[in-house]
């Protein structure tokens, strides 16, 4: 769960065809150079805990630190079509995680690889792109240059993903068209989250959470009559189990508070490649809260 598998100086790869959940080999493609290839694998929910804070945390975190061990100025990232695992969502986390990569100064300019069968790995390159993946990269060159201009953090980025649960317009909104319309909003928010807005994401935590099961309880025998012990011997037990349970229930899930990257400006994803100024810190900068070094490997 916390590791980072980077493999360098790849001179042959396997190409590959989804068919359900296998892969099915096709044959041996030969790189036009030898390829530095990190994997790194996502969380994947079908409910909306991938936007809790411990879910960003932890795919960011690993991330950030799969593009520092790349060492590379320019990055191409993908995603495999897997259950739980949504598009703009993924790469709106690569984003975050290529901003935080390069505040020690690298220039790193990232690039997004669409394919057909939606499987990146060892694909042929194509000349062109169809209608349906000229109309996705628009889409996610536009939404990240919008960001880029309006000098959006990685902590106001975090932010944005941890409220979609309770800011989307209804249940069938997709992340997309909720990212879309929170960039449509008028400066100085420019979208980012109010002060209400951030205080409710942090609140409401717990609820994209399923509830704690709670443990069997022990079946209390009926008192008996002419014992005069035995009722307060099952009013005993059923206080000890409600215990019990009170102390298995699971605790608040991820807080919001502390940031180690919060003043990062987010890069644009093929257009800006200097380093930008840190924003001074507020309270919307104070979103991101776990250290990355715990997925080096």
């Amino acid at each position: 769960d916390n590791e980072v598998f980077l493999v360098r100086s790849v001179s042959r790869s396997s190409r590959c065809v989804a068919e359900g959940p296998l892969l099915k080999f096709v044959e041996e493609s030969t790189p036009r150079a030898n390829l530095d290839v990190v994997a790194v694998d996502i969380s994947r929910h079908l409910d909306d805990r991938r936007s809790a804070v411990e879910t960003i945390q932890r795919d960011v975190g690993k991330l950030s630190v799969a593009f520092k061990q790349l060492g590379a100025n320019t990055i191409a990232v993908t995603h495999p079509p897997l259950l739980g695992v949504d598009k703009h969502l993924a790469f709106a986390m690569q984003l975050m995680g290529a901003s935080r990569a390069a505040t020690d100064g690298t220039d790193l300019v990232l690039h997004y690889a669409l394919s057909d069968d939606g499987y990146a790995t060892g694909s042929e390159i194509k000349g062109e792109l169809n209608a349906a993946q000229q109309k996705e990269a628009k889409h996610l060159e536009a939404l990240s240059a919008r960001m880029h201009k309006t000098g959006w953090t990685v902590a106001e980025a975090f932010g944005l993903i941890a409220y979609y649960p309770f800011g989307r317009s209804s249940e069938n909104e997709r992340f997309h068209a909720y990212w879309t319309r929170r960039l449509r909003d008028k400066p100085p928010l420019s979208g980012r989250l109010t002060a209400h807005e951030l205080a409710s994401a942090t609140e409401r935590q717990s609820e994209l959470f399923p509830p704690p099961t709670p443990p069997p309880t022990a079946a209390l025998d009926p008192p008996d009559p002419h014992d005069p012990t035995s009722t307060d011997t099952n009013a005993s037990a059923a206080t000890d189990a409600a215990a019990t349970n009170a102390g298995d229930a699971k605790p608040q899930a991820g807080t919001l508070d502390g940031a180690n990257a919060a003043g990062t400006r987010l890069r644009s994803r093929s257009q800006h490649r200097g380093r930008s100024p840190a924003k001074d810190a507020d309270r919307r900068d104070d979103w991101y809260s776990k250290d990355a070094s715990k997925y080096s490997r």
